[in-house]
């Protein structure tokens, strides 16, 4: 029997859906099942072009759309192609909004923002203005995810991931929670000889 197929979609990092479906297969050591992860998905073409797969497939569909829009339209679509599909995170963002009697800002956290604490620290470092790899790859590190960076030797990476990361931390919290091992080796060549 082949093996069964879940795709795994999001418009952010797809971290929250991928573990709760990864959790819930651990209930079903004697199946076989293919995921597909989809992250960043950001346009109604993407959700399209997965979910006709999806249903070619007769797959099961596990989401996490924070934009309305993008949920509406995979609800319609998932519905008129019936592929069976599980929103992670919908009715939870709804009740909370219920709850907290406000509305949630809608942006994917690989997007949100960086915290003022942090830009204040920045700029009391002396930065100014990001270079390109900086303003492009310091939200996706925040996040949990792969990030790959490619740069020419002295365009900011090394800012890119230290911001990313700084902004990930918890300053409330005496814990470890970030490990640098080892500069990357173009630092380490640069680095002043005593």
């Amino acid at each position: 029997m082949d093996a069964k197929v879940i795709y795994v979609v999001s418009d952010s990092t797809g971290e929250t859906a991928e573990r709760v479906t990864r959790a819930s297969l651990l209930q079903f050591p004697n199946h076989d099942v293919r995921l597909r992860i989809e992250r960043r998905v950001r346009d109604r073409g993407g959700l399209t072009a997965i979910l006709e797969r999806a249903s070619e497939q007769h797959a099961l569909v596990v989401f996490t759309l924070v934009r309305p829009e993008l949920r509406e339209h995979f609800n319609d679509l998932a519905s008129q192609l019936k592929v069976q599909h599980v929103d992670v995170i919908g009715t939870l963002l709804s009740q909370v909004g219920i709850y907290l009697e406000a509305d949630p800002v809608n942006i994917p956290s690989a997007e949100m923002p960086l915290s003022q604490e942090l830009l204040r620290g920045i700029f009391s470092f002396g930065f100014e203005r990001p270079s390109e790899i900086q303003s492009l790859g310091t939200v996706p590190i925040s996040v949990p995810g792969d990030v790959i960076l490619q740069e020419k030797a002295g365009g900011g990476k090394t800012g890119a991931f230290a911001i990313g990361l700084l902004q990930r931390l918890d300053a409330r919290s005496s814990r470890t929670q970030v490990l640098v091992l080892e500069p990357t080796r173009e630092l380490y060549l640069r680095r002043p000889t005593t």
